[in-house]
Protein backbone atom coordinates (compact mmCIF):
# COMPACT_ATOMS: atom_id res chain seq x y z
CA UNK A 1 0.00 0.00 0.00
CA UNK A 2 2.82 2.39 0.90
CA UNK A 3 4.57 1.67 -2.43
CA UNK A 4 1.40 2.59 -4.35
CA UNK A 5 1.07 5.77 -2.31
CA UNK A 6 4.67 6.74 -3.15
CA UNK A 7 4.04 6.17 -6.88
CA UNK A 8 0.92 8.33 -6.78
CA UNK A 9 2.83 11.13 -5.01
CA UNK A 10 5.69 10.94 -7.55
CA UNK A 11 3.18 11.07 -10.38
CA UNK A 12 1.56 14.19 -8.91
CA UNK A 13 4.93 15.91 -8.50
CA UNK A 14 5.92 15.00 -12.07
CA UNK A 15 2.67 16.45 -13.44
CA UNK A 16 3.13 19.55 -11.29
CA UNK A 17 6.70 20.10 -12.53
CA UNK A 18 5.53 19.81 -16.16
CA UNK A 19 2.75 22.33 -15.53
CA UNK A 20 3.93 25.80 -16.62
CA UNK A 21 1.64 27.42 -14.02
CA UNK A 22 3.88 25.84 -11.36
CA UNK A 23 6.73 28.04 -12.65
CA UNK A 24 4.81 31.33 -12.96
CA UNK A 25 6.23 32.63 -9.65
CA UNK A 26 9.78 32.16 -10.94
CA UNK A 27 8.90 34.06 -14.10
CA UNK A 28 7.98 37.11 -12.07
CA UNK A 29 11.31 37.06 -10.24
CA UNK A 30 13.71 36.06 -13.02
CA UNK A 31 12.43 35.97 -16.61
CA UNK A 32 15.61 34.53 -18.15
CA UNK A 33 15.72 31.69 -15.65
CA UNK A 34 12.02 31.04 -16.23
CA UNK A 35 12.68 30.79 -19.97
CA UNK A 36 15.52 28.36 -19.26
CA UNK A 37 13.12 26.26 -17.13
CA UNK A 38 10.57 26.33 -19.94
CA UNK A 39 13.22 25.11 -22.43
CA UNK A 40 14.18 22.31 -20.05
CA UNK A 41 10.56 21.29 -19.46
CA UNK A 42 9.90 21.22 -23.20
CA UNK A 43 13.04 19.22 -23.99
CA UNK A 44 12.44 16.78 -21.13
CA UNK A 45 8.82 16.20 -22.16
CA UNK A 46 9.69 15.66 -25.84
CA UNK A 47 12.58 13.36 -24.87
CA UNK A 48 10.22 11.28 -22.74
CA UNK A 49 7.76 10.94 -25.61
CA UNK A 50 10.59 10.09 -28.02
CA UNK A 51 12.13 7.52 -25.63
CA UNK A 52 8.78 5.79 -25.38
CA UNK A 53 8.51 5.78 -29.17
CA UNK A 54 12.05 4.40 -29.69
CA UNK A 55 11.60 1.63 -27.12
CA UNK A 56 9.56 -0.20 -29.78
CA UNK A 57 12.76 -0.51 -31.83
CA UNK A 58 15.08 -1.34 -28.94
CA UNK A 59 17.23 1.80 -29.24
CA UNK A 60 17.86 4.88 -27.14
CA UNK A 61 17.53 8.52 -28.12
CA UNK A 62 21.33 8.87 -28.16
CA UNK A 63 21.69 5.87 -30.44
CA UNK A 64 19.04 7.33 -32.74
CA UNK A 65 20.83 10.68 -32.78
CA UNK A 66 24.11 9.01 -33.75
CA UNK A 67 22.37 6.93 -36.40
CA UNK A 68 20.96 10.14 -37.90
CA UNK A 69 24.41 11.77 -37.90
CA UNK A 70 26.01 8.70 -39.48
CA UNK A 71 23.29 8.57 -42.13
CA UNK A 72 23.61 12.30 -42.90
CA UNK A 73 27.40 12.11 -43.23
CA UNK A 74 26.93 9.62 -46.11
CA UNK A 75 30.08 7.53 -45.83
CA UNK A 76 32.24 10.29 -44.33
CA UNK A 77 31.42 9.37 -40.73
CA UNK A 78 34.42 9.09 -38.43
CA UNK A 79 34.25 9.02 -34.64
CA UNK A 80 35.73 12.55 -34.53
CA UNK A 81 33.19 13.97 -37.01
CA UNK A 82 30.34 12.22 -35.20
CA UNK A 83 31.51 13.70 -31.87
CA UNK A 84 31.71 17.17 -33.43
CA UNK A 85 28.25 16.86 -34.93
CA UNK A 86 26.80 15.54 -31.67
CA UNK A 87 28.61 18.25 -29.65
CA UNK A 88 30.02 15.54 -27.39
CA UNK A 89 33.46 14.48 -26.21
CA UNK A 90 35.13 11.86 -28.47
CA UNK A 91 35.54 9.32 -25.64
CA UNK A 92 31.81 9.43 -24.85
CA UNK A 93 30.95 8.86 -28.51
CA UNK A 94 33.52 6.06 -28.77
CA UNK A 95 31.85 4.14 -25.92
CA UNK A 96 28.43 4.53 -27.47
CA UNK A 97 29.70 3.48 -30.91
CA UNK A 98 31.24 0.33 -29.40
CA UNK A 99 27.91 -0.54 -27.80
CA UNK A 100 26.10 0.10 -31.08
CA UNK A 101 28.61 -2.11 -32.91
CA UNK A 102 28.06 -4.96 -30.43
CA UNK A 103 24.28 -4.51 -30.95
CA UNK A 104 24.79 -4.88 -34.71
CA UNK A 105 23.61 -1.34 -35.55
CA UNK A 106 26.89 -0.03 -37.01
CA UNK A 107 30.10 -1.34 -38.49
CA UNK A 108 33.60 0.06 -38.22
CA UNK A 109 36.09 -0.21 -41.06
CA UNK A 110 39.51 1.19 -41.91
CA UNK A 111 39.59 4.18 -44.23
CA UNK A 112 41.08 2.99 -47.57
CA UNK A 113 43.04 6.24 -48.00
CA UNK A 114 44.18 6.84 -44.41
CA UNK A 115 44.68 3.54 -42.62
CA UNK A 116 44.79 5.21 -39.19
CA UNK A 117 41.23 6.53 -39.65
CA UNK A 118 38.10 4.51 -38.86
CA UNK A 119 34.91 4.90 -40.89
CA UNK A 120 31.51 4.25 -39.32
CA UNK A 121 28.49 3.07 -41.27
CA UNK A 122 25.05 1.71 -40.50
CA UNK A 123 24.61 -2.03 -40.91
CA UNK A 124 21.56 -3.40 -42.70
CA UNK A 125 19.93 -3.93 -39.30
CA UNK A 126 20.88 -0.40 -38.22
CA UNK A 127 19.61 1.11 -41.45
CA UNK A 128 16.29 -0.76 -41.17
CA UNK A 129 15.77 0.37 -37.57
CA UNK A 130 16.81 3.93 -38.46
CA UNK A 131 14.31 4.05 -41.33
CA UNK A 132 11.47 2.81 -39.11
CA UNK A 133 12.37 4.98 -36.10
CA UNK A 134 13.03 8.07 -38.23
CA UNK A 135 9.30 8.73 -38.61
CA UNK A 136 9.48 10.80 -35.39
CA UNK A 137 5.75 10.66 -34.75
CA UNK A 138 6.02 12.09 -31.22
CA UNK A 139 8.01 15.09 -32.41
CA UNK A 140 5.62 15.59 -35.32
CA UNK A 141 2.62 15.56 -32.98
CA UNK A 142 4.18 18.17 -30.70
CA UNK A 143 5.42 20.54 -33.42
CA UNK A 144 2.30 20.26 -35.56
CA UNK A 145 0.57 22.60 -33.10
CA UNK A 146 2.68 25.48 -34.47
CA UNK A 147 1.60 27.53 -37.47
CA UNK A 148 4.15 27.93 -40.26
CA UNK A 149 4.93 31.45 -39.05
CA UNK A 150 5.38 30.29 -35.44
CA UNK A 151 7.62 27.48 -36.64
CA UNK A 152 9.84 29.89 -38.63
CA UNK A 153 10.03 32.25 -35.63
CA UNK A 154 10.98 29.40 -33.29
CA UNK A 155 13.71 28.22 -35.68
CA UNK A 156 15.11 31.75 -36.02
CA UNK A 157 15.15 32.33 -32.26
CA UNK A 158 16.68 28.97 -31.41
CA UNK A 159 19.29 29.34 -34.18
CA UNK A 160 20.24 32.77 -32.82
CA UNK A 161 20.64 31.36 -29.31
CA UNK A 162 22.61 28.37 -30.58
CA UNK A 163 24.91 30.59 -32.67
CA UNK A 164 25.58 32.78 -29.62
CA UNK A 165 26.24 29.77 -27.42
CA UNK A 166 28.57 28.03 -29.87
CA UNK A 167 30.51 31.26 -30.27
CA UNK A 168 30.71 31.80 -26.51
CA UNK A 169 31.85 28.23 -25.87
CA UNK A 170 34.07 28.19 -28.97
CA UNK A 171 32.32 25.09 -30.31
CA UNK A 172 32.42 24.24 -33.99
CA UNK A 173 29.28 22.35 -34.94
CA UNK A 174 29.64 19.56 -37.46
CA UNK A 175 28.01 19.59 -40.86
CA UNK A 176 25.23 17.17 -39.86
CA UNK A 177 23.85 19.64 -37.30
CA UNK A 178 23.60 22.64 -39.59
Amino acid sequence: MNNISNKVQKGRRRRQIYDWRYWKEIQLADRKFALWILFRLFVDAVKSARKKELRKYGITTRQMSLMAIISNLKGAATPAEIARSAVRKPHAISQLLSKMQSDGLISKSRDPVRSNRVRISLTTKGNNIYTLANKREAIERVLSTLTEQEYEQAVAILQKLLDNLTQELNIKLGSAVR
